[in-house]
């Protein structure tokens, strides 16, 4: 027998005959840097679940890599537990260093299409992504059923179309909604509201026509969205009206597409059971209103107001000594991993006296300059809080400068579009890490 706990977000647990598995688990406080937060709140703990035979981390973005929540992992655990995940090759040795740090003891990473056998009751292969990010997908095989974990993986079609060949799908967890940092945490210039509303319009539209896509080609019998039980909280709060979360959105938005597969919206708590070869769903009301959500913030807002007070908890170095590590962490950052682009961007440091650092970097060197205020000629002005580098100065975020993508961060550009040579600075930024 087969059942599948929809616990919140991307985290499952799941019990094959007497075999247990945890998926992902983020349970303890929010993540991102105290940016994304459980919405319906999460209830779920460790302690709630018996001890899995296997914890399967699909990556290591904080929401599913969450180290609050690890550290409530009782030791027996980490001792026991099978660790499954994906071997990114020698280029990724980050990620098997955060899982001893973690004190994961039996850790298992399977390279692209590696299968994984447990007892001779069921497979497990995962697929990494083909775009060269550090995500990958699940599929779990057991008596000719396959359950297809899509996790973060953002997979071309033609990777869709490989797992299509190689499964077929009858339930298919799949993400409806994507977040990040444009627009919500972006401001133009000049000043223009309906280019930012209209972004976010087109961004929300493409998120589910993606899924419709990958979905017409995985051909699943049910579709499950997940990994998008969210909210922002705090002065981040008004981001809720750009990256929106309800489910029932992208259940109508396949329905009216007239696809074959069925949408069944999983709540924290229903479960999925397979027995005698079909597939049972035990599911409560979904429900998802801007009401509930303004409910949620005053119900949480002291909590909120805590984890905000622990990420300001280090007040050294001071302001200009945290300027000057930063400037040197950069420096060297580049030298050790030229972006090779022209690109002139401005790092706001915000506390009582703000730093601003312009930096300007070509194909063979990079500059900066101390300013007293913002220069209009640049590509892109960042503004970040002090505390957030001390906190990643002193090792508290293992994403790094990713981090902050999820509101972490404030961003002006002169441009309404994304330019190749932003992508390329975000792909070359987001894997910056400071160093004393």
């Amino acid at each position: 027998m087969l059942k599948i706990k929809y616990i919140t977000h991307a985290c499952l647990y799941i019990e094959i005959d007497n075999t247990k598995i945890l998926v992902d688990p983020w349970l303890k406080g929010p993540s991102w840097g105290g940016n994304i937060w459980h919405f319906p709140k999460n209830n779920f703990q460790i302690k709630d679940f018996k001890i899995p035979d296997i914890i399967f981390f699909s990556h290591g973005h904080d929401d599913h890599f969450h180290y609050p929540t690890i550290k409530e992992i009782p030791e027996n655990w980490k001792k026991k537990c099978k660790i499954i995940s994906a071997d990114y090759g020698p280029e990724n040795k980050w990620w098997l260093y955060e899982l001893k740090k973690a004190k994961f003891k039996n850790i298992n990473l399977l390279k692209h299409k590696e299968k994984y056998f447990y007892n001779k009751k069921f497979e497990i292969k995962l697929y990494h992504n083909d775009q060269n990010e550090t995500d990958c997908s699940l599929a779990l095989k057991y008596k000719g059923k396959t359950i297809f974990l899509q996790t973060d993986n953002i997979m071309s079609v033609h990777q869709a179309k490989e797992i299509a060949l190689e499964n077929k799908i009858n339930v298919s967890f799949m993400m409806p909604h994507m977040t990040g940092s444009f627009p919500a945490f972006y401001r133009l210039k000049p000043h223009n509201p309906e280019t930012m509303i209209e972004g976010a319009k087109n961004k929300n539209l493409n998120s589910l026509k993606y899924t419709l896509k990958i979905s017409k080609i995985l051909k699943p019998k049910y579709i499950v969205p997940y990994a998008s039980d969210i909210a922002y909280m705090g002065e981040n709060f008004y981001a809720n009206l750009f990256n929106i979360s309800d489910k029932n959105i992208f259940k109508n938005f396949i329905q009216n597409n007239k696809i074959k597969s069925k949408v069944k919206i999983m709540s924290p708590g229903d479960q999925i059971t397979l027995d005698s070869g079909k597939f049972k769903f035990k599911l409560s009301k979904y429900k998802f209103s801007f009401d509930d959500l303004k409910k949620f913030y005053y119900q949480n807002i002291e909590e909120y107001d805590k984890v905000l007070e622990e990420e300001k908890k280090y007040t050294k170095p001071n302001i200009v000594k945290l300027r000057n590590i930063f400037i040197k962490s950069l420096l060297k950052y580049y030298n050790l991993n030229n972006p090779k682009i022209k690109f002139n961007f401005i790092f706001k440091i915000k506390e009582n006296k703000n730093q601003i650092i312009n930096f300007k970097i070509t194909e063979k060197k990079i500059n900066y300059k101390i300013l007293n205020k913002i220069s209009d000629k640049n590509d892109l002005i960042l503004e970040i809080e002090s505390f957030r580098i001390r906190r990643m100065l002193h090792g508290d975020y293992p994403m790094q400068f990713l981090t902050f993508h999820n509101g972490g961060y404030h961003c002006t550009r002169n441009n309404t579009y994304l330019t190749k040579k932003e992508k390329k600075f975000w792909q070359w930024i987001n894997y910056f890490s400071i160093e004393n």
